[in-house]
């Protein structure tokens, strides 16, 4: 017979069965790609098995099961929907979840599917089963990026990794420097999988000689790589440190060209991956990580950045506790960091730009992480690192309700304020019973971490009681507003005497640690002088935050800091309020814009008064 009329026979395994000469059972998955964690793909979808009687006998169990839930009363089901969507009591909390159980179950089983070329019928990925499925982990969802991945967008990958991509030393250079200068990296990203990852990248890139691709069931993977060296790069203080040189001396580009060009770089990958529809958990990781280059950002793009990673977080299941959504145990760790890492990151970016949060507490059920052994270490250096953490974290998501109370439209209750004040009082002794650091000696992080924590605490009092500093009979806000005031003053001064022990980490407050002095000197001093006080002590803070916020290396270069510094120069040596001091106090808005307006109004008014 002519060869050309041979006929063609169609494989009967799977793809990476034929490869890896192994027998399939002709499953979907088959039983050897689910041990190797592999996609399973077939030439031809019609020699997978179907065993139609698991099929009939389950669509025979499903059509009973409608039978029976019909039969429940119509009147009670209107009643239960209508409790549901006035969120009113009518049933109590047991029953509501179990009838909203009934009704989602209803749903799910009445939608059904039929595929056009078997003619079997199958629940579709919509209603209930459409939530868990964007639930499973990334590594066992359907894989379809193989399918997209075209001959331009390999060329794209290719110019991306050979442009960007410096050798394995530098890299691991950068990342072990990240995972030091920032503590909350195990919260962000899933080290473990992450290092087995970049390893088998490696070795590809040499086997194939640079003409490497990411792999299939991690095509973002390249993205979070992207994206933690141009964030590793922001942690370095000082751009004539030794990896800074080996760097770019390697691309042979300036650092903020070199960061700006990883940044795009990672958009590009995202993009050909085509993440709008294939977002999987290296999203969520790169783009978290990717919120650390905010200092190379316009603030529009950081908010809708953040807007579409809590979107995506929610698609995936992230704001469920995964044990309530039956994921495996080994999965609910990370899982719960990561959800935290994007409450922390909306809210303080809701904060800071003065809009509504997109997060409420009402709407997830996701727990708080806690120390595992697995992904953390063994040591007490480890398990003190992830309680740091996680308090901070909780520190930084209390600006949510503080938000939402000065924030509303709603007249502002003192009742409240008394309430949330109450609140960061209990969690601040909670925290200073828990944590270890130290003020003053000591290792530098844990020196840092009393910097830090003396920053954070005072800021969040000033959130709540500058609204009320005006009220002369509401002694709790002054009290709180100048203790606060001091405490800030104190804690730049000692950020200032330790700069060069702690300089790895100083880039986590680069911007809200050190503008916060300014209003703290100006609402502090003036405090003392409205009050006709003899502090001392206070006035002795103020002329050492004036020298050394006048030499913030962060704020050296902003034009608008020379002229802050005059009007405090003026302040702590006339001691006393003018209308013309007064009046140049607005440029302290132009570096810290917290609570201006309050803190404005008051000295206003007090300035008047003394006219």
């Amino acid at each position: 017979m002519s060869g050309q009329y041979k006929r063609k026979r169609t494989p009967q395994s799977c793809e990476g069965c034929r490869v890896k000469k192994s027998k399939c059972d002709r499953h979907q998955p088959c039983e050897a790609c689910l041990r190797r964690e592999e996609e399973c793909v077939y030439e031809d979808p019609s020699v997978i098995l179907v065993d139609n009687s698991e099929i009939e006998q389950r669509l025979y169990a499903a059509e009973r099961e409608i039978a029976r839930l019909r039969q429940l009363n119509a009147s009670r089901l209107q009643d239960i929907s209508k409790s549901h969507s006035s969120n009113s009591n009518i049933f109590p909390r047991e029953s509501n979840a179990r009838d909203a159980k009934v009704l989602m179950a209803v749903r799910a089983f009445g939608d059904f599917s039929t595929d056009q070329a078997t003619g079997a019928r199958y629940h579709s990925r919509s209603a209930a089963t459409q939530n868990i499925y964007r639930c499973l982990p990334a590594r066992i969802r359907p894989g379809r990026y193989s399918e997209t991945l075209q001959e331009h967008q390999r060329g794209v990958f290719d110019h991306l990794v050979k442009t960007l991509v410096p050798s394995k030393l530098i890299c691991d250079i950068l990342i072990n420097h990240f995972e030091t200068a920032n503590s909350f990296l195990r919260f962000n990203i899933h080290l473990p999988s992450f290092r087995r990852e970049h390893e088998s990248f490696w070795k590809r890139f040499y086997l194939t000689h640079g003409d490497v691709l990411p792999e299939a069931n991690r095509p973002f993977w390249l993205a979070l790589l992207l994206s933690i060296l141009s964030a590793s790069l922001r942690t370095y203080f000082r751009d004539d440190h030794p990896d800074i040189l080996k760097v770019l001396s390697a691309v042979n580009m300036e650092r903020s060209a070199y960061r700006l060009a990883l940044k795009q770089g990672m958009k590009e990958v995202l993009e050909v991956g085509k993440f709008m529809e294939n977002y999987d958990l290296d999203v969520v990781q790169a783009l978290l990580v990717n919120q650390l280059n905010v200092d190379i950002a316009p603030k529009s793009v950081v908010w809708m950045n953040t807007g579409m990673l809590v979107h995506i977080a929610q698609s995936l299941g992230l704001h469920r506790d995964p044990a309530n959504i039956g994921l495996p145990q080994k999965d609910w760790e990370f899982r719960r960091r990561l959800w935290m890492c994007i409450v922390v990151c909306e809210t303080s970016n809701a904060w800071g730009e003065g809009l509504p949060s997109q997060i409420h507490p009402g709407d997830y059920d996701c727990l708080d992480p806690s120390y595992d052994v697995a992904l953390d270490g063994r040591s007490e250096h480890d398990c003190s690192n992830v309680m740091w953490n996680i308090y901070l974290s909780k520190l930084i998501t209390f600006l949510g309700p503080v938000s939402r109370e000065i924030r509303s439209v709603r007249p502002l209750s003192f009742t409240r304020i008394i309430a949330l004040d109450a609140e960061l009082q209990k969690a601040e002794s909670t925290a200073l019973n828990e944590l270890t650091f130290q003020n003053s000696s000591g290792a530098p992080e844990m020196v840092w971490r009393g910097i830090v924590f003396d920053s954070i605490i005072p800021r969040l009092y000033f959130c709540i009681h500058l609204p009320f500093l005006q009220n002369r009979q509401n002694k709790l806000s002054r009290e709180r507003i100048v203790s606060s005031a001091k405490r800030l003053l104190k804690a730049i001064h000692l950020l200032h005497s330790k700069a060069d022990d702690i300089e790895s980490y100083r880039w986590l407050g680069a911007t809200w640690m050190m503008s916060m002095p300014f209003l703290a000197t100006v609402v502090l001093g003036s405090e003392l002088i409205i009050t006709a006080s003899k502090d001392l002590e206070a006035w002795s803070l103020i002329d050492n935050a004036y020298h050394v916020i006048c030499e913030i290396p962060e704020l050296v270069h902003n034009e608008h800091t020379q002229p802050a510094c005059d009007v405090i120069d003026e302040l702590r040596k006339e001691r006393r309020l003018t209308p013309s001091l007064i009046s140049r106090f607005s440029v302290i808005s132009k570096i810290e814009s917290l609570g201006w307006l309050w803190a404005y109004d008051y000295l206003r008014e007090q300035g008047r008064n003394r006219i």
